[in-house]
């Protein structure tokens, strides 16, 4: 039996290990799935974004004037994430 948070220390060092370079893994477009929604999506929409990674959908939503919430296991991808969020000059929480 695992002791009790081992499993979120495991996660998160695999992710970490994966957001580790200096790229965006899956790139900085959003989910063309997410991508095929917009029409969803108002200015002001409040949206969270569990598992956000390195922001590329986060990031695209608050584009569209959503207030974004992002979520991530990852401290790594949450650092790219707010670097993609100010270099495209929109805010992520």
């Amino acid at each position: 039996m695992a002791a009790a948070g081992e499993g979120f220390d495991d996660a998160r060092e695999f992710w970490d290990q994966r957001y580790s370079a200096p790229e965006y893994i899956f790139g900085t477009s959003p989910n063309l799935f997410l991508a095929s929604q917009q029409h969803l999506f108002k200015p002001g929409d409040r949206v969270l974004d569990i598992a956000c990674g390195e922001g590329r959908n986060s990031v695209w939503l608050a584009s569209l004037g959503c207030q974004v919430l992002g979520m991530d296991v990852s401290p790594l991808a949450l650092t790219k994430a707010r670097q993609l969020a100010a270099d495209r000059g929109v805010t992520v929480a």
